[in-house]
């Protein structure tokens, strides 16, 4: 049925078209004119190469053969690369072989569709015209990419009783191409069309629905039954973004749609994506901030802060005052307006918290953060926590004791002996040494390292390993001058470093030394040079505690310097004029063996010469060395451009410099045909070209060299091209053009996911890379259901939900509550887990402790809280982590007893400042600011109590005290706010002024001139808590 399909077809496409006006050749036959490329003739076989397919051309020089004794079954295929109205045949035969096909049969298929044999058998060539050629015409024409001429018999002029079993044939077609009109275009979603004529020549114009934007090009083609350019795409437009502060960005289109770059001015940083893209008219992602310098961190409480750069990219760094330590980093930065990390904190050290009786402890760290460790001796037993943190100047855990064991308790454990301490170190472990007990050591001391294993276990009554050591480093070694380190110095215990000299000097002392605790097992040695005087003796002596060396022997041109052989000595070589050193310069003996082999003289090269017409690089002709040539203007090289001395001979003549051409370029997708590849051509010389595969030649292959320049180009390589790659089902494809290096783009529809390559190139042979991708049913796999929560699926197809609740009291979910089934078969989001809510570290009140001290916090732990002696909490002393990860209430305070300030004087619940005098006097007003300064006010006296208080601290030698009564507003009030209830006047005369001072002398009050200059005052406020 498919191949009556087919047939159908091709009548169709044949009719109602005109032969008479569609006869003229389609290029297959010999000369320039020639379209169709060597490439696109095929065959079953072919005698020789002389006899190849794209010989097979009409009336070329030569002629396409089949193999020997294969007439049944050969045919000569011919590709046009493109859809042709075939309307006849002329067939010639050989004119070299003398062979002519007498009768022969004809298929022709179009592109992806089968073979159809023409119904009738065809007259070839007989012995009167093979050599012209005989016409066969179609009616009706025949529509064609390939077309095929299958020789069914043969004849020739042999000799004697040979028998032609080979057929020879040439040919040409005649034809037109076949202007078919094109399909219905695809139409356009969230778009239109505006034609609905669809003939070769015609064009159909592409437009949007509002609010879609067109991607790619507007207008399409129809050519030859084919739409030539790509369809395009309307994406939905997105929203404008608005205005980025510090910062702007630039929209453009692509094929995946609207896309969004973002960039920031000088001094701040891109915070989030540098583009975003519009999808389906909203934009895929957050649009990102521009931000810039941070904000001042402020400086830890005893502690200090060392620069000022608040600025972006700039570093701040923090140190604490003695017996306080960082809580923190030392260094932070800032980068796009937010410090690296929070400032320090400078916490501050504990105290030292002893050793319990019949005990030990471990370490000696008693900074902020460090820990200490305790153990019991054998026959005791530890009663409380066997380890201690130091946090804030406090110990969370105190000191434990050690109490003795029951008789009967030893008796029924099995245990180890004690293992001992290493020297300069300390343990850490179970005191009673119990079966699978496990102690580890540490070195305390600065400078030991530990030798041996860091932890021991008890195993039945046994220590698995003995106790390990600690060893001592050695002093740091510094090389003196002219010194080489060979390997490098380390100072651990165990360590060897290895020493030689530089050229010219000898090493005095050990090469090597090694590290034994502490000490190195010999001195370090030193470089002197080696004043060789002929004789081998240099500058120190030369015997050593080595064996001798034997004679190394002198150099065949060339010589030695020195003959002492001994151990230490050195030796040295030479060569002759005219010959170079190859190998060690010198060698030494090192307890009868010499440092290195003893090298060669090896001889130097004569002069090339130099090239007429030319010139050379280089004049050192010694061992190894190389020259270059190079021709003057108009002449080639002929030779090597580069010679090597190798044993005092070049590896190759020099050159010569020839007029005439260089090796010629090669066009585009062309290639040198490789007869005609050589480095140098003579003046009329000729080349050929070929076309690379996928392409073929238009114009004149050859190129001739004139004088000593080619002549120009006169061809070009056209590319063949590749048919339509096909859709996939469910699917679309992005790209109508078929050209070489053009590709196209799959997607699937929503719902569908793809199974292979979601893009094709045409390559230069004619196909596409890689295959057809599937579009498969997106369905995404099953999720699992957290523990402690449950999950609700709608589907697990594309668009589908599942969602996740946590049902225990005391667990939050913590990843992605709801996710969706996407198109490429995966899930949205993060899977989710249900975790233990955890309540953020409450702190730690100031002059206060809590229990526990640290640890994570989580649903229904609580904490208590307690002050200092001095302090009273005020607020609860416990407090719950509720399910929701809040607190039940806030960290309570530790508060002080209420005090005064040094210097001053306290009554009935308030403090005085008696200020005696002053280095000059002021004005009452700027005296009352001096009080303010002090966080209190000008005296008020209330009542006679006060008054005989105040009086008691008076100086009878001062005049006058300033106080806080004022009269305002013809009234006496005190600053401050209350009426005047109490007062013992010296005399009430208010016509001196309208502030009111207390004399020294009794106490009693006076009225001066607020302008009046005073040299004392006192001030007063109430107590406060610390």
């Amino acid at each position: 049925m498919k191949r009556l399909f087919w047939v159908l077809a091709v009548v169709w496409m044949s009719s109602g078209y005109n032969a008479e006006a569609c006869r003229k050749p389609l290029g297959i036959k010999f000369g320039r004119r020639a379209l169709v490329p060597d490439a696109n003739m095929t065959a079953s076989s072919h005698r020789d190469s002389m006899r190849a397919p794209h010989h097979g051309r009409l009336h070329g020089p030569k002629a396409w053969c089949s193999k020997t004794g294969s007439i049944a079954g050969s045919w000569i295929m011919v590709s046009f690369g493109e859809r042709k109205r075939v309307t006849g045949i002329i067939t010639q035969g050989s004119k070299k072989d003398f062979i002519w096909v007498t009768r022969y049969r004809v298929e022709y298929r179009v592109k992806g569709g089968p073979w159809i044999k023409y119904p009738k058998e065809l007259v070839g060539n007989s012995i009167i015209n093979y050599p012209a050629g005989n016409t066969n015409m179609f009616e009706p024409a025949l529509i064609a990419h390939d077309f095929r001429v299958h020789p069914l018999d043969v004849a020739g002029v042999i000799s004697g009783s040979e028998k032609v079993d080979f057929a020879c044939l040439r040919l040409e077609l005649l034809g037109c191409k076949d202007n078919d009109p094109c399909s219905k275009p695809n139409d356009l979603t969230n778009g239109w069309h505006s034609n609905n004529s669809y003939r070769h020549g015609d064009h159909v114009t592409y437009s949007c629905n509002q609010g879609y934007r067109l991607v790619g090009t507007r207008n399409i083609t129809c050519y030859n039954g084919e739409w030539k350019g790509r369809y395009p795409l309307c994406i939905a437009k997105c929203p404008n973004l608005g205005t980025i502060p510090n910062g702007n960005y630039t929209t453009g289109v692509t094929t995946g749609g609207e896309v969004a770059k973002f960039t920031c001015t000088s001094g701040h940083d891109l915070i989030g994506a540098m583009q975003i893209t519009c999808v389906m008219g909203k934009w895929g992602g957050v649009r990102p901030r521009c931000l810039g310098g941070c904000s001042d961190p402020g400086t830890p409480e005893n502690g200090q802060r060392i620069g000022n750069d608040f600025s972006n990219g700039g570093s701040l760094a923090f140190t604490c005052d003695r017996n306080f330590s960082l809580d923190g980093p030392s260094l932070i930065k800032c980068k796009a307006g937010l410090w690296s990390s929070q400032p320090p904190q400078c916490r501050a050290s504990c105290s030292d918290p002893g050793i319990p009786d019949q005990g030990m402890r471990s370490g000696d760290d008693l900074r902020h953060g460090g820990h200490v460790y305790y153990f019991c001796q054998d026959g005791f037993t530890m009663k409380g926590r066997d380890s201690a943190q130091c946090v804030d100047g406090n110990w969370t855990t105190p000191k434990p004791e050690c109490l003795a064991n029951s008789a009967r308790h030893f008796l029924d454990q099995t245990t180890c002996p004690d293992p001992g301490f290493p020297q300069h170190g300390s343990r850490i472990g179970y005191s009673s040494f119990k079966n699978m007990g496990v102690v580890q050591f540490m070195c305390t001391r600065e400078g030991y390292d530990l030798q041996g294993p860091g932890a021991i276990r008890c195993i039945n009554g046994t220590w698995n390993a003995a106790t390990p050591t600690c060893k001592a480093r050695c002093a740091p070694i510094k090389p003196s001058s002219n010194v080489i380190v060979l390997r490098p110095i380390s100072n651990r215990h165990g360590s060897e470093a290895v020493f030689g000299c530089k050229a010219g000097f000898r090493l005095v002392g050990s090469s090597v030394l090694a590290c034994n605790d502490g000490t190195w097992n010999d001195s370090v040695p030193v470089c002197i040079r080696d004043d060789d005087d002929g004789n081998g003796s240099g500058s120190a002596s030369g015997s050593g505690n080595g064996d001798d060396c034997s004679d190394p022997g002198t150099l065949t041109n060339g010589g030695r310097h020195g003959n002492n052989f001994s151990d230490g000595q050195r030796v040295s070589f030479f060569c002759n004029n005219g010959y170079t050193l190859f190998g060690v310069g010198s060698v030494s003996c090192d307890d009868g063996e010499w440092s290195g082999d003893v090298p060669t003289c090896r001889a130097d090269c004569q002069d090339p010469g130099v090239p007429v017409n030319g010139g050379r690089h280089g004049n050192n002709f010694s061992e190894g060395q190389r020259v270059g040539f190079f021709c003057s203007s108009g002449h080639v090289i002929d030779g090597p451009s580069e010679i090597m001395c190798v044993n005092g001979r070049w590896s190759d003549k020099k050159p010569t410099c020839r007029a005439g051409c260089a090796q010629p370029s090669t066009p585009p997708n062309s290639v040198l045909y490789i007869g005609s590849r050589k480095s140098y051509y003579s003046d009329q010389e000729r080349v050929f070209y070929l076309c690379k595969p996928g392409f073929f030649l238009v114009g004149m292959r050859e190129r001739q060299c004139m004088g000593n320049n080619w002549t120009s180009v006169a061809f070009k390589c056209i590319s063949t091209g590749c048919g339509d790659p096909g859709t996939p089902l469910n699917g679309q494809k992005i790209g109508l053009t078929y050209r070489v290096r053009d590709r196209v783009y799959y997607t699937c529809l929503p719902g569908f996911r793809m199974i292979g390559p979601s893009k094709r190139v045409c390559m230069s042979n004619g196909t596409w890379a890689g295959y057809l991708p599937h579009c498969v049913a997106s369905q995404c796999p099953d999720l699992p259901i957290p523990q402690y929560g449950v999950k609700q699926v709608t589907t697990t197809a594309y668009k589908g939900e599942t969602s996740f609740t946590c049902t225990s009291r005391g667990y939050e979910l913590v990843g992605s509550k709801v996710r969706v089934c996407l198109i490429d078969g995966t899930w949205s989001g993060k899977q989710p887990s249900c975790e233990r809510v955890i309540c953020r570290d409450p702190g730690t009140p100031k002059h206060g402790s809590r229990a526990p001290t640290f640890g994570i916090f989580s649903f229904r732990d609580s904490v208590d809280f307690s002050c200092s002696q001095g302090y009273t909490l005020t607020g609860r002393s416990r407090i719950f982590c509720l399910e929701d990860g809040t607190w039940s209430d806030k960290m309570p305070v530790c508060v002080g007893t209420p005090k005064c300030p040094v210097n001053w004087q306290e009554y009935n619940g308030r403090c005085y400042w008696f200020k005696h005098e002053t280095k000059r006097n002021q004005i009452w007003k700027r005296l009352q600011r001096r009080c303010r300064k002090l966080n209190a006010r000008l005296l008020s006296i209330n009542d006679s109590g006060e008054w005989d208080f105040i009086r008691k601290h008076l100086k009878s030698s001062v005049s006058r005290y300033a106080i806080g009564l004022q009269k305002t507003k013809g009234s006496w009030r005190w600053t401050g706010g209350g009426k005047l209830r109490y007062a013992q006047w010296s005399q009430r005369d208010d016509a001196g002024g309208e502030c009111v001072t207390v004399r020294g002398r009794d106490g009693l009050f006076e009225v001066v001139s607020c302008r009046k200059g005073l040299g004392a005052y006192i001030c007063e406020k109430a107590k406060r808590a610390t």
